[in-house]
C-alpha cells in the first residue's frame, strides 16, 4: 500500500459544546477521536477548549482536510443553544483557517443523505448504528464509564468519512 496515500490525513468536526473531532487516514482508518474540549465556566455553563482543541489537531496532524458540520437551528431548540453553536462553528473554522488547515463546510442534510443511504433517519441512534457498521471494533464512548457510544464523536466520525468519500 502506498504511504503517501494513507498518510493524507482526513478531519470530521461536530461542532457543539458536546460534539467531537475525529481524525482518520485516506483508507478511512481512524487515527484519534476527541470529545469536544470544553471547559466550565460559573456555575454550569461551559465554553469551548480552543487550546485543547488545537493542542489535538497539531498532534495528529497534518491534517489534510478538513470537514466542518454548518451550523444550524433545530426545531425545538432554544436561542441560548443556538447561539452556542453557531459560536462553535465560528471558534471551529477561525482555528481551523488560523492553523491553515483547509476546511469544507457541510451541511447535516448533505452528509447524512450520504451516510444515512438506505436507513430511516431517527435521529441520533442512526449515527450510532453506521458507525457500528463501518468501524465495528471502534469505541465510540466518551469514556469508559459511558454505556453508549457518544453522538458527537459519531457525528464526527461520520463526517469525516463523508469527507473522505467525496474527496476520491
Amino acid at each position: 500500500m502506498n504511504n503517501e496515500i494513507t498518510s493524507v490525513r482526513i478531519c470530521g468536526v461536530d461542532n457543539g459544546l458536546d460534539g467531537g473531532v475525529v481524525v482518520m487516514n485516506s483508507v478511512g482508518l481512524i487515527i484519534a477521536k476527541l470529545v469536544m474540549p470544553t471547559f466550565t465556566l460559573k456555575g454550569s455553563k461551559r465554553d469551548f477548549d480552543l487550546q485543547g482543541l488545537r493542542t489535538f489537531l497539531a498532534n495528529n496532524g497534518p491534517i489534510g482536510r478538513a470537514f466542518l458540520e454548518r451550523a444550524q437551528a433545530m426545531p425545538g431548540q432554544g436561542v441560548s443553544s443556538m447561539f452556542k453553536t453557531g459560536e462553535g462553528f465560528g471558534v471551529n473554522r477561525g482555528l481551523l483557517a488560523g492553523m491553515q488547515i483547509p476546511y469544507t463546510v457541510v451541511s447535516p442534510q448533505t452528509w447524512q443523505k450520504v451516510m444515512f443511504l438506505g436507513l430511516p433517519k431517527e435521529g441520533k441512534s442512526t449515527s450510532r448504528v453506521v458507525c457500528s457498521r463501518i468501524w465495528p471494533k471502534e469505541d465510540f464512548r466518551a469514556s469508559e464509564r459511558c454505556h453508549v457510544a457518544h453522538d458527537g464523536l459519531c457525528d464526527a466520525a461520520l463526517i469525516a468519512e463523508y469527507g473522505r468519500l467525496t474527496m476520491k
